[in-house]
């Protein structure tokens, strides 16, 4: 299981590079989603999108949310997309 020390880390050197590449992207780490387990997650502005189950503030839909090692890394692959330009850029 990733620390949320580690999820910080990660978040404070690329989520910034992250939301520079896309203004109506918005970032957030929780430390509990019930489990105790730490996470992050980006929203990304969708009009509209919300469930009764997942309510989604502000109408953002969550672009990537982990707990373990393997979204971890599934993460960092797509932050390195991103920043080669492909994820937001179209």
């Amino acid at each position: 299981m990733i620390t949320k020390e580690q999820l910080i880390s990660v978040a404070n050197e690329l989520v910034p590079q992250i939301l520079m590449s896309k203004a109506d992207v918005k970032f957030e780490i929780n430390s509990d989603y019930g489990t105790g387990d730490a996470g992050i997650m980006l929203w990304h502005y969708h009009e509209g999108y919300s469930t009764e189950e997942h309510p989604v503030p502000a109408k953002y839909k969550s672009l990537y949310e982990f707990h373990d090692d393997a979204d971890l890394i599934e993460f960092l692959q797509q932050v390195e997309n991103v920043l080669q330009g492909g994820l937001f850029n179209g």
